[in-house]
């Protein structure tokens, strides 16, 4: 089975949010633990926006694929 371009735009963008999301979590874990809590409000607010991005990506390539 041949993978075209739109399909693997798709594929690699779902594994960097998939990584992302991971990476994430553990960020905020270490950061609730050793940072104030308006750092943490605003890591979690950049990530968010990060995955929120990506997402949209995965998704129109998906659509497209």
């Amino acid at each position: 089975m041949e993978i075209d371009d739109q399909q693997e735009v798709a594929i690699v963008t779902t594994i960097r949010l998939i990584r992302k999301f991971s990476e994430s979590i553990v960020a905020l874990e270490k950061m609730g633990a050793t940072g104030s809590a308006n750092e943490s409000i605003r890591m979690r607010d950049r990530l968010v926006a990060e995955l929120k991005q990506l997402t949209n990506k995965a998704t129109n390539a998906a659509v497209f694929a």
